[in-house]
């Protein structure tokens, strides 16, 4: 297995300045092949995706009719899982088993994974079947999330063959949960709704019995995705006091001074490894009685989100015009128009820029 080592650079230009925190950061990148081991116990968040009505699509379609338009389902679903770092474990038949935290652990593996499964259910529609004379019909899909404890490791196959399966409640559990999914929709459990906390809309569907199990499970449907607000407010939820953060502070500090009396513009890098407490430090300076009168304007840069163009800058703008996605074309060009003009920049060019939607 190749390990690639990259090093953070950080230029020493004339308006850059750089707080450090420990040394330099490391990103380490694993290859997306599973490791050769015997077996792991890994904490996953497990996505099963079921298409609607496949049994009695197989009923009237040619078999080779049938494979064309289950590979095309096949591609939706990996393109999205894909990109959200998920890892398509198996297929069968409609069935697809996705795992998010394997081979590659992320801290927001459950938070990727209903954002993966949300991502397909925009895609699945698109993939029409034809009924001969009748209009082409859309294809529908049952999504269920659930994440758990589990055990993974290699399976022997027929010809020497192996696949990386798991073991646990919580595979069994995530399979029989989208039965409990109304069509086109992603239902989730609590443990993975505690996970994803204040970053999606759900509504309780209530307590589910899930066939094979010997007790009920409370059930979600997530309804869409929130935005930066909830995230900022999410992070700060259950903080405890921060120590030994002093001097960076201090240095903070000081390059606030000079920017404020030097009238200009100061851009400060807080760099540092993973979990050192960058953003408790950013979150902790920003309280300080020196900053009661200062307008500060929060955006989040998020490696989730590093191929969306402008993400940071369009999340910040949604939240403070107050746009949402089931707003339709009439609302949302009204609330852009009454944020613009109160800048007097209400111009088509402008009002384009904010509609594009994340």
């Amino acid at each position: 297995m190749k390990e690639a080592t990259t090093r953070a650079h950080v230029s020493n230009g004339d308006m850059q300045d750089v707080v450090r925190i420990g040394d330099d950061v490391r990103i380490e990148a694993d290859s997306p092949s599973p490791p050769a081991v015997a077996r792991e116990r890994r904490y996953l968040t497990i996505v099963f995706s079921d298409l609607v009505g496949y049994t009695q699509l197989s009923e009237w379609m040619d078999p080779e009719d049938l494979r064309d338009l289950q590979l095309r389902y096949q591609r939706a679903a990996l393109t999205a899982m894909e990109d959200y770092g998920g890892f398509v474990a198996s297929y069968s038949g409609d069935g697809i088993l996705v795992y998010f935290g394997y081979p590659t652990a992320h801290e927001n593996d459950a938070e990727r994974a209903v954002r993966a499964a949300l991502d397909l259910l925009k895609r699945v529609p698109t993939l029409k079947v034809n009924r001969g004379n009748e209009s082409d019909t859309p294809l529908a899909v049952r999504i269920g999330v659930h994440t758990g404890l589990l055990v993974i490791g290699p399976e022997l196959l027929s010809m020497g063959r192996t696949e990386f399966g798991v073991v646990g409640e919580a595979v069994n559990l995530a399979a029989r949960l989208k039965e409990k999914a109304p069509v086109n929709s992603v239902v989730v459990t609590k443990e993975t709704l505690e996970l994803v906390d204040g970053l999606f809309d759900s509504e309780p569907l209530g307590d589910k019995r899930i066939r094979g199990l010997s007790r009920t499970i409370p059930v979600h449907k997530i309804v869409g995705a929130k935005y930066a607000t909830a995230r900022t407010r999410r992070m700060r939820r259950g903080a405890t006091q921060m120590v030994g953060r002093q001097q960076e502070s201090e240095q903070l500090l000081s390059h606030w001074r000079k920017a404020t009396q030097g009238s200009r513009c100061t851009m400060v890098q807080v760099v540092g490894e993973a979990g050192v407490g960058k953003t408790r430090l950013i979150q902790d300076f920003c309280r300080r009685p020196a900053f009661s009168g200062a307008a500060i304007l929060r955006m989040n840069c998020l490696e989730l989100f590093a191929t969306t163009p402008l993400y940071a800058v369009a999340s910040f703008f949604w939240s403070r015009l107050g746009l949402f996605a089931e707003d339709d074309e009439a609302a949302r060009s009204a609330k852009i128009s009454a944020y613009l003009s109160g800048f007097d920049a209400n111009t088509p060019e402008y009002s384009q820029v904010f509609s594009v939607s994340r």
